[in-house]
């Protein structure tokens, strides 16, 4: 509300009850969204089978865990193109994190590649979250849902070789060095690729940098990326 009073007036008169206060008052704004919409990466649904699971219907004809999930969040999840929107069944104040951690988990079942999670959890939130792109956001920690981290996404860069496959440069991200300050920043770089019995699903391999504060990650790409480049420029030596 705005307050205006003259600038002729002194103490005496602010202080008289006779004086008279004005305000413009303007209407209050929820600070609390009823809505919000997940964008479900190209990448993803670049899959036929995937692409015909999520059409069908998130929860497909469990009518009744659709109905739970509204009973719990206050929340209805529907399909709108390629995104998914929540927003308040209008039965009461909606939960719209509880009913977004039901959706992320939805899709990571679906998607069922554990090394691909990371990928998808970022880009689900920077969808809703009006972050930049692979920036650095706070989203469920992948290997602890309870709690949240600040995670950015490098890509892995890559060259093409006969009948243009592409070949991925994977540098040798772990050494000394780059340990050691991982440690003392207290963060983590996960490279995600086919890896054993792990499988990358449908995305193109990455580092995940987390870490509990933002500075600190921001500061752990810069050695990630440093590494990137002295790879490249080694292979471009020997090529």
């Amino acid at each position: 509300a705005s307050l205006c009073v003259p600038s002729s007036l002194g103490t005496s008169e602010l202080q008289s009850p006779s004086f008279c206060w004005e305000f413009h008052r303007t209407p209050k704004k929820s600070v609390f969204p009823s809505s919000r919409r997940l964008s479900i990466p190209s990448w993803l649904l670049s899959d036929p089978s995937f692409r015909g699971r999520v059409q069908s219907g998130l929860f497909g004809q469990e009518w009744g865990e659709e109905r739970l999930v509204g009973q719990s969040t206050n929340c209805k999840i529907a399909l709108v193109g390629n995104d998914v929107e929540i927003k308040s069944n209008g039965l009461g104040s909606p939960n719209l994190s509880k009913a977004t951690s039901i959706v992320e988990d939805e899709l990571l079942n679906f998607l069922g590649g554990e090394e691909s999670k990371c990928r998808l959890l970022h880009e689900l939130t920077a969808s809703y979250s009006n972050e930049i792109p692979g920036g650095i956001i706070q989203i469920r920690n992948p290997l602890n849902s309870n709690e949240q981290v600040w995670a950015s996404i490098v890509e892995i860069p890559f060259i093409l070789v006969e009948d243009g496959i592409r070949r991925w440069l994977m540098a040798p991200f772990s050494s000394k060095e780059m340990d050691d300050e991982l440690h003392k920043l207290k963060c983590v770089a996960k490279v995600c690729t086919d890896n054993f019995s792990f499988e990358l699903r449908r995305c193109d391999p990455y580092v995940v940098v987390m870490g509990r504060q933002k500075s600190s990650v921001s500061r752990a790409i810069g050695f990630v990326v440093k590494a990137i480049k002295r790879y490249q420029k080694k292979i471009s030596t020997h090529s």
